[in-house]
């Protein structure tokens, strides 16, 4: 894949650079989905299990590179949250993302978790670090879910970008899907799609293919 807008992949050089640390994230949360075959007035009468603006974070997978390395992988942070408002999986999100009822059950809750992430990221937060993740859903979630619980983001919002919209602009492309521009950058998908510390994994292979790019 060719970099089309040469000016675009420097403004997001110029971006990592104010940090030493990238840490890739991606999340995976409680969901459910509409019955195949269902009609647009169906769906408005369809009652979901979990209802879009209730969904939780029940993964959180995350990467951490040294950008004054060259993108080197310093460490990874995985973990399942327990959710609060669904604590029953449905059976379209197990299926989506394999993640079984036993390995939420046993998981601690969103506020223990961004304890551990933070005490995670605690020895490099002098030395900067920013956060990114395919599109803007994960900085949302995890802000739907600290608004929720009353309490403080895992990750800063404002230290957030959207690889999914940086690709387009470097690419000129339309925005895709995370596995499918791994693939057209020639990476290899490796792991379980929709699985959290699988897909921060491949994206920071894309983040470093992106950085190195001619």
């Amino acid at each position: 894949m060719e970099v089309k807008k040469p000016t675009r992949l420097a403004a997001l050089q110029q971006w990592v650079s104010g940090a030493r640390y990238l840490l890739c994230v991606d999340l995976e949360a409680t969901c459910d989905d509409f019955p195949e075959g269902l009609i647009e007035h169906e769906r408005d009468l369809y009652q979901l299990q979990v209802p879009r603006d209730e969904m939780e974070t029940i993964e959180v997978g995350a990467v951490l590179i040294d950008l004054q390395a060259g993108g080197q992988l310093v460490g990874e942070f995985g973990s399942f949250v327990k959710p609060v408002l669904h604590p029953r999986l449905t059976t379209f999100c197990s299926q989506l993302t394999t993640i079984e009822q036993a390995d939420i059950d046993g998981a601690s809750g969103y506020v223990e978790v961004a304890g551990q992430l933070r005490a995670f990221l605690a020895p490099y937060v002098e030395e900067g670090v920013q956060w990114c993740s395919w599109g803007d859903y994960d900085r949302k979630q995890l802000l739907a879910d600290a608004e929720r619980l009353g309490c403080e983001a895992m990750l800063d919002p404002s230290a957030h970008a959207s690889l999914k919209r940086w690709h387009a602009k470097v690419y000129a492309c339309r925005a895709m899907g995370l596995k499918s521009a791994a693939g057209a950058l020639g990476l290899q998908w490796l792991g379980t799609h929709h699985r959290g510390i699988d897909d921060a994994r491949n994206l920071a292979s894309v983040v470093q293919r992106m950085l190195t790019a001619a």
